[in-house]
């Protein structure tokens, strides 16, 4: 065992000298060590520097969509310090007439966005023959969400005005903020108007509709629509030339 040693300790010994007596590092690989280390510093560099770009392009682009104008549609801001601009839409036939929309824009601003809701408020009936002209809706106070067109029959007319001409005009309004957020949008309880094709004698027949489940045409130019409001499932029926609900009915429960 002692001798195990002592050969340990002598062959340490020869290394330990044969380190020492290599002397200083060649000339050569101090300059491969030094190529070595400025390609390493480069690398790092334009790496360090693409980080720096791309951070910028990323935080150029979210103050960009921060402060660009976010546009809504169908959403009318009842606040009365938001400024309102008004146009007509595209006109199109109806029985007789030309029919456009009337659209608002309100710009305001949240925080750092800005923000442009559009809203169909009222519909320009234009006579054909005579060019004279009304409004739907006396006033433009109102979100108009849908407009359709039914036949004599009951079927739709929208794209056979010429064969099957529109007897009636049913739409979709809101009236007022009814879950007080300061706009009238699709989220507030609807009312559904009717309206002669020409634009006359529109009636407001049935409120607070908190979701449409189905509707259809009956006999008679009756319209039966089916529909959600304050926690119940109802049905009514509604005469067209009368303008008003001849009969409402809770549906079941669900569950009991």
């Amino acid at each position: 065992m002692p001798h195990r040693e002592i050969v340990k300790s002598d062959l340490f010994a020869v290394n330990l000298k044969w380190h020492l007596n290599r002397g200083p590092v060649p000339m050569r690989f101090r300059t491969t060590f030094r190529t070595i280390w400025k390609i390493d510093s480069l690398i790092i560099l334009v790496g360090g520097a693409g980080i720096c770009i791309m951070l910028g392009v990323l935080a150029f682009q979210v103050i960009r969509d921060r402060l660009r104008t976010h546009q809504k549609e169908d959403t009318v801001n009842v606040e009365s310090s938001v400024g309102t601009s008004w146009r007509l839409g595209a006109f199109e036939k109806i029985s007789g007439y030309m029919v456009a929309p009337v659209y608002s824009a309100q710009s305001y601003s949240v925080s750092l966005y800005g923000k442009q809701a559009s809203a169909v408020r009222n519909y320009l009936f234009v006579n054909l023959e005579d060019k004279s002209s009304r409004w739907l809706i006396p006033t433009n106070d109102h979100l108009i969400v849908s407009m359709e067109r039914l036949a004599a029959d009951g079927t739709s007319a929208r794209w056979a005005d010429s064969e099957k001409p529109a007897k009636w005009l049913v739409f979709d309004v809101v009236t007022s903020d009814t879950n007080g957020d300061n706009r009238l949008t699709e989220a507030d309880r609807k009312t559904i108007g009717i309206a002669g094709a020409d634009g006359s004698h529109y009636a407001e027949v049935l409120s607070g509709i908190d979701a449409e489940l189905g509707r259809t045409w009956m006999q008679g130019d009756r319209l039966l629509i089916v529909y959600s409001a304050g926690g119940k499932n109802v049905i009514s029926e509604i005469s067209l030339p009368d303008r008003k609900v001849l009969v409402t009915r809770d549906l079941p429960k669900i569950g009991g």
